[in-house]
């Protein structure tokens, strides 16, 4: 039986500083998900009602500007 993938999660917020009042941040997940996990953590960070497909990238519209969320394949665990 062989382990599941594993994914690391990417989200960049880009906005536009005199609208949003901060200039955008970025995060990459420290650790690797299977690949279920990384697809709810992308749901939550693009507030969707269903599971994305595929590794992205998606975006969504936030305050000021927009998100993207994108899934990185970093192969199978152990």
């Amino acid at each position: 039986m062989s382990a599941p993938a594993s994914y690391r999660v990417h989200v960049t917020d880009s906005v536009e500083p005199a609208l949003a009042g901060h200039p955008g941040a970025s995060y990459d997940s420290p650790v690797t998900h299977p690949e279920a996990d990384a697809h709810a953590l992308a749901r939550v960070l693009l507030a969707s009602p269903e599971l994305p497909h595929g590794s992205g990238p998606w975006h969504r519209a936030i305050p000021g500007g927009r998100r993207t969320v994108w899934l990185e394949h970093t192969g199978e665990p152990g």
